[in-house]
């Protein structure tokens, strides 16, 4: 549920208020949990916090540990949010392909191979993503940090430059 908040109030932070004012919070109903946090509120209203479904009850699940593939999914959803106001995120580097691609939920395989395009999250060493693994508050702040950087330079109107490893720094 932090995570979720932290992006809402990123997008909140970045975004004009007059366009952020045609999404108002969802109604605490939304989520069946009694989620009354208004970042969190807002992050439904952005399409960033969906819960889960069981049968027709929604759930926030604001108090369950956050995986990786979630965490890459939410901050996905947040810079297509920012796109849908025509603030396009721009993505400088190529979508990944992880060599433990077969752990990755099918519903996350989208946005966990965009989210390194975007130079937000990236693999291990050894080519994982680790989707099931829990993220950490250290990884959550650099993830957030770059987030709100792509955010910024969108709404600023100035591009992302991919960086070249390939220059001769001699």
């Amino acid at each position: 549920g932090d995570f979720a908040g932290l992006l809402a109030d990123a997008v909140q932070a970045v975004l004009p208020a007059e366009e952020l004012a045609a999404y108002p919070p969802v109604d605490p109903s939304f989520f069946a949990d009694g989620v009354t946090d208004p970042s969190l509120l807002r992050a439904a209203a952005y399409g960033i916090l969906e819960g889960t479904l069981t049968g027709d009850t929604r759930y926030a699940d604001a108090d369950s540990s956050l995986t990786r593939e979630q965490a890459a999914k939410m901050v996905c959803s947040a810079l297509d949010f920012c796109g849908s106001l025509g603030y396009e995120v721009t993505a400088p580097g190529q979508s990944a392909v992880y060599a433990d691609a077969d752990a990755i939920s099918d519903w996350a395989a989208p946005f966990t191979g965009r989210i390194a395009a975007y130079s937000i999250m990236v693999g291990d060493q050894a080519g994982n993503f680790n989707p099931l693994n829990s993220l950490d508050w250290p990884s959550a702040v650099v993830i957030l940090s770059r987030s709100l950087e792509r955010m910024e330079l969108a709404a600023s109107g100035l591009e992302v430059l991919a960086l070249d490893s390939a220059l001769d720094w001699s």
